[in-house]
Parts: structure tokens; C-alpha cells; sequence
């Protein structure tokens, strides 16, 4: 019985890898749509592929990171909340949901999603960021800078970590290792153009304080 099971799950895959090449080309519109800023296409694709492979988790996420760009995040939401009941492993769809919820304010359940993708993939600085994040506008400062740690630890060229966790050393009024990651920041930065002058304007506030 478990080898009939075995080659029913196998057949099955094999069906859906075949299925899925022969719709390479709509696939890879729909990437080249995403990964270009036209989302409206992008849904527009997504949906389709979604209409012949309505149980595949991948389209349900990229179509919700669609959704997410536009600002449609009750969209998104129940996309990510989609491609999670198809892949409960779906590291990516935990991460898109959590900011979500984080964007409608749920921090709480937001939270809680991060945890879960940390199970999944304990090495991603993205990760850890969002919980520094989630951590900072609870007003938790001291884990912020943790999980921002964490984050930075995992990938030394997080530069929105580095700002993260400069930001919440400020708030406890760390101003010595604020100011290393302020400078830190500016230094590796090649965007963020108002972070770079809101982490100037804080470094003037904190040069300014130990002058007097």
C-alpha cells in the first residue's frame, strides 16, 4: 500500500512538472512582470495560471507580492494566507504575509509569522530584520537591536538592518554604538537617499550633544 502511494505521489508530480513546462513562456511573463513593477500584468498572469493550477502554491504567492506592491493587502493577504495552505513550509509566503500584517497593523500576528519562517529557515537576515522590525514599533528596543544583531550577523551587507539597529541604539540613548552604525550605514548605502540624510541629521544631534 505505501509503495502504491509512493508511485500515485510521483505520477502526480511528474504530471505537474510536465503541465507547469508546457507553460513555461506564460510562466516567465509573469515573473518578468513582477520582477519589473508591472504589477497589474502581473496579476493578470498570475490569475490565469492560477485558473489551470488552482492548488499551486508559487502562483498564489507571486501573485500576491503583486497585490503587495499595489497596496491591495487584503488581496495579498488572502494569496500568501493561499500559497501557505498549499506549502505549509512556504518560507517566502510566511515572510509576504507577515509584512502585511504589519502594514494593517497587526504586529502581534505578524509576529508570530516570523517566528514560524525562522523555524523554516533559521539562516535568513531578512527574517530576523522583520522581527527587529516588528520589535522597534512595539517599542521593545532592546530585542530590536538583537534580532537586528542576529540580521547583520547573517548577512554583514543588511544595510537596512545597520539602520534598524542605529536607530534603536539612539532610542536607548546608546549614542556611542548609534553613531557606528549611523556611519556604518552612510558609508555601505548606495540608496536610501532620506535614510542617509535622516542618519546624518542624528549623527549632527549626537555630535552636537557630546560638545556641550
Amino acid at each position: 500500500m505505501k509503495r502504491r502511494k509512493f508511485y500515485i505521489i510521483l505520477f502526480v508530480f511528474i504530471l505537474n512538472y510536465y503541465c507547469l513546462s508546457a507553460d513555461k513562456e506564460e510562466i516567465e511573463k509573469a515573473q518578468n512582470a513582477l520582477r519589473f513593477n508591472n504589477f497589474n500584468k502581473a496579476i493578470e498572469l498570475y490569475t490565469g495560471l492560477i485558473d489551470t493550477y488552482s492548488e499551486y502554491a508559487p502562483f498564489f504567492y507571486g501573485r500576491g507580492m503583486a497585490y503587495y506592491y499595489l497596496d491591495n493587502n487584503d488581496n495579498a493577504a488572502i494569496d500568501f494566507q493561499k500559497a501557505i495552505s498549499f506549502d505549509s513550509n512556504y518560507f517566502d509566503a510566511y515572510l509576504g504575509l507577515a509584512y502585511t500584517l504589519l502594514h494593517n497593523g497587526n504586529n502581534k500576528k505578524s509576529l508570530e509569522l516570523i517566528e514560524k519562517a525562522i523555524q523554516i529557515n533559521p539562516k535568513s537576515s531578512n527574517a530576523f530584520y522583520t522581527k527587529g522590525l516588528i520589535n522597534y514599533l512595539d517599542k521593545k528596543y532592546k530585542n530590536s537591536v538583537d534580532n537586528f544583531s542576529i540580521s547583520i550577523k547573517l548577512d554583514t551587507s543588511n544595510v537596512s538592518a545597520i539602520y534598524g539597529r542605529a536607530i534603536a541604539y539612539y532610542q536607548l540613548k546608546d549614542y556611542a554604538n548609534a553613531k557606528i552604525d549611523f556611519d556604518t550605514f552612510i558609508t555601505k548605502t548606495t540608496g536610501f537617499a532620506e535614510l542617509k540624510m535622516e542618519s546624518e541629521r542624528l549623527l549632527k544631534a549626537i555630535n552636537d550633544s557630546n560638545s556641550k
